[in-house]
């Protein structure tokens, strides 16, 4: 019977993390590289469903999207991690993350419900519904890209992390019990651009695009 030597399955455990993160950068790194999906999001003159981004002509910083309580967002994912080690920190960060995403929905309904009504811009639509659209946009776009999509991507992370662990013979406990936490923790920085931009763009093609009108 032929058996594998600890060095042969170290080897193919390395490969096939090559192989995963060929695969993801080759998915998202068209999201993080190309020049038209920036950072931050579109501004309100050409995209009058997204009301706050960095580069906007009023000034437009958004604290919940342009400085580090961005990674508010991602409390569930940093809950996620350690839901082997800690459970009872998971029910406590996805409540800092929804706290967060409504926090960021309603800055963006407050920003038009305060525009200056004596500006001398004319909109089609009403405040109200301006601002529904705003607070939905906002919503929809903080819930796939701060909840769903990482929080996803991170429990996938932990899992083939475990997965690898439990099949590799003659790690220390310590490294069995912590690298799938360091793995998802890892993660954070390397997803987190990608998958603000790929939302943008997903948005932007479909329920923006459906909502574009003479605002």
């Amino acid at each position: 019977r032929y058996s594998l030597s600890l060095s042969e399955v170290g080897s193919y455990h390395l490969a096939g993390y090559r192989l995963l993160l060929s695969a993801a950068r080759s998915f998202l790194l068209p999201f993080a590289a190309n020049s038209s999906f920036t950072f931050t999001r579109a501004t309100m003159k050409d995209n009058p469903y997204a009301h706050h981004g960095g580069n906007s002509d009023d000034g437009g910083y958004n604290i919940f999207r342009d400085s580090p309580l961005r990674y508010c967002g991602y409390a569930n994912e940093v809950g996620e991690s350690f839901r082997y080690q800690y459970p009872r920190l998971v029910g406590p960060s996805y409540m800092i993350a929804f706290g967060y995403c409504f926090s960021d929905a309603a800055s963006a309904t407050y920003d038009v419900m305060s525009e200056d009504s004596n500006k001398l811009v004319t909109h089609t639509r009403s405040k109200e519904v301006r601002a529904a659209i705003a607070f939905s946009d906002t919503l929809l776009w903080q819930g796939l890209a701060s909840v769903a999509i990482p929080g996803g991507v991170i429990n996938l992370v932990v899992r083939a992390s475990r997965f690898a662990v439990a099949r590799t013979v003659g790690l220390p406990v310590f490294i069995s019990k912590w690298l799938p936490t360091a793995a998802g923790l890892g993660s954070v920085p390397v997803i987190i651009k990608p998958i603000d931009n790929f939302v943008d763009f997903a948005l932007d093609n479909t329920t923006r695009k459906m909502l574009e009108g003479d605002d």
